[in-house]
C-alpha cells in the first residue's frame, strides 16, 4: 500500500499593464498588453510504502519572477452584450528549473492561438455573466522533453 501527499502555495503579484488607443480597429477597441509578476512557491510532498521501508519526505521553494504574458486584444461592446477575441502566450523568462520540486513557471513557451469571449453585464440589474473559450499550443519543455502540444479550456 502507498500513501502520497502534495502541498503547494504561490503568493504571487501580478500586473498587467495595457495600452488601448482611442482609435477603433474594425470597429473595436484594440489593446496590447504585458503581463508579469513576482512571487513564491513552496511544496512539500511526501510519499510512503507498506511493506516496503521507503519513505520520501521532499520539500523545496522559490522566490522570484514569473514569466512575460504579452497580449493583443481586440473588444466590441454593443448595449450589455460584450465580446472580445485575444492572442496571448508565455515567454519563459522566469524562475524555472526542471530539477526543481517548486516551479513558478512552466518550463516552456505556451501561445494562446486564439480565443474569444463574451460577457453579459446588465448594471441596472446587477447581472453579468462571462465566459471566455481558447486554444493553447504549447511547445516543448527543454528541461524535461516533455510536450502536450494542444490544449483547450473555458473559463
Amino acid at each position: 500500500m502507498a500513501t502520497a501527499g502534495l502541498n503547494s502555495t504561490v503568493p504571487l503579484l501580478m500586473a498587467q499593464p495595457t495600452y488601448a488607443p482611442e482609435t477603433k480597429l474594425w470597429g473595436g477597441q484594440f489593446a496590447l498588453g504585458l503581463g508579469f509578476g513576482w512571487g513564491n512557491t513552496t511544496t512539500d510532498t511526501d510519499l510512503a510504502i507498506t511493506g516496503i521501508t521507503t519513505e520520501l519526505n521532499r520539500g523545496d521553494s522559490v522566490t522570484g519572477f514569473t514569466y512575460l504574458y504579452p497580449i493583443v486584444s481586440l473588444a466590441w461592446s454593443e448595449g450589455n452584450n460584450n465580446r472580445m477575441t485575444y492572442v496571448t502566450g508565455d515567454i519563459p523568462t522566469g524562475d524555472y528549473d526542471s530539477r526543481r520540486l517548486a516551479n513558478i513557471g512552466i518550463g516552456h513557451v505556451a501561445v494562446d492561438m486564439g480565443g474569444g469571449g463574451y460577457t453579459y453585464f446588465d448594471a441596472a440589474k446587477g447581472i453579468e455573466f462571462s465566459s471566455v473559450v481558447g486554444v493553447t499550443y504549447n511547445l516543448e519543455n527543454s528541461g524535461t522533453g516533455y510536450r502536450n502540444r494542444i490544449d483547450a479550456h473555458l473559463d
